[in-house]
């Protein structure tokens, strides 16, 4: 039979008691956190299996869909699903003699290859011309706004211009397309889905043009869901995670054009402004975004299916935010959906640590 040394005070009993209390409670609270977890766990997994099984889609058979952006990456990987299950599309690309326009029109005899640049509206009349002639009786089911461009560089160096050439491409194009377009979506009560961007939900250093604008087309799309609420039209945000690598946004063309841009911004600065920043910073900073395309989900499949689900599904939801990434985790959606909750220090020194500016090159004394 086990017995306490004489010699013990009950000082020393009463903490040794204490301890124990203490682990005691460690562990029941670490079973409730454990518990807690499985919980949440288990609650996600049986909502998320519930929604599946109350998914309800629209036949696809005779509606049409209108998509921009359709040279490369989501808007033609789009345009190929969707001609594929039966769809009419409208498949917009900045040039018809492109690469995948010319591929686009070697899919099926439903897919109609039309030249559309978003920031001319000569260029959306005229396909909304064409497309009216088509779907003027039943309407247009959908339109898909997906076209997109990006360009980097810290306040100070970005020039007016290319605020200008992003917004006018990510907003304005949005919105032009809506406007013409939208009369004929509501006579189908279909859907406007809008893409837009994780970073739509949270800035980055040194993307401040394309950021603004995904925020501006978030709320423009806000606005834009509750009124056409009354009119039967649905309203969808997709917001894609980590994909760049996959999409068109970082293709070749574009890291052409992108690196031209940052040249001509480093052109345009001032002396002060280059000792400060340094003058290969830009290039730099372009050519981490474009290394930065190797830790992107590998294929556009699943922003692909939830385009079909925002477009078909009869209660699609509001808004659809897309992990992405080629490792277990996106941070860039972690950090999306963390933001609302998270003092703003934190959240700054988060980002901060991923998405800090490039560091200076080192020089020899």
């Amino acid at each position: 039979m086990p017995s306490f040394p004489e010699n013990l005070s009950v000082q020393t009993l009463e903490r040794i008691f204490g301890v124990v209390v203490l682990l005691s409670l460690y562990v029941i609270y670490q079973q409730y956190i454990i518990l807690t977890i499985l919980s949440v766990i288990i609650l996600y997994v049986t909502l998320c299996y519930y929604k599946k099984k109350q998914d309800k889609y629209i036949p696809v058979t005779g509606h049409s869909v209108l998509i921009t952006g359709c040279d490369t990456g989501i808007g033609h990987e789009l345009a190929v699903r969707l001609s594929k299950s039966g769809v009419t599309v409208f498949a917009c690309c900045l040039s018809s003699s492109s690469k995948g326009a010319l591929k686009l029109k070697s899919v099926g005899s439903n897919v109609h290859v039309l030249t559309m640049n978003v920031k001319s509206d000569e260029s959306i009349e005229e396909c909304l011309q064409y497309v009216k002639e088509r779907c003027e009786d039943k309407g247009l089911w959908g339109i898909v706004n997906n076209a997109g461009i990006v360009r980097c560089g810290d306040v100070e160096l970005t020039t007016m211009a290319v605020y200008k050439d992003v917004v006018d491409v990510n907003l304005f194009g949005m919105i032009r397309v809506c406007k013409a377009f939208i009369p004929l979506v509501r006579k189908a009560k279909g859907r406007v889905i809008n893409v837009t961007s994780v970073r739509g939900i949270i800035s980055y250093p040194a993307f401040s043009a394309y950021s603004m604008s995904k925020f501006a087309a978030e709320s423009f799309s806000d606005s834009l869901r509750m009124e056409m609420s009354r009119f039967g039209v649905k309203v969808v945000i997709v917001e894609p995670g980590n994909y760049g690598g996959a999409t068109g946004l970082w293709d070749q063309e574009n890291k052409e054009r992108i690196l031209n841009s940052v040249d001509e911004m480093n052109s345009e600065a001032s002396l002060e402004v280059l000792d400060t920043y340094g003058n290969g910073y830009l290039r730099k900073l372009a050519q981490n975004g474009i290394d930065g395309c190797s830790t992107t989900y590998p294929n556009l499949n699943p922003v692909i299916d939830v385009l079909y689900d925002a477009i078909f599904n009869l209660n699609p939801q509001t808004r659809y935010l897309i992990d992405g990434s080629n490792k277990i985790y996106d941070i860039d959606c972690i950090m999306g959906r963390l933001r609302p909750f998270v003092p703003t220090w934190i959240m700054d020194y988060v980002v901060m640590t991923y998405y800090g500016p490039p560091k200076p090159p080192v020089v020899e004394p």
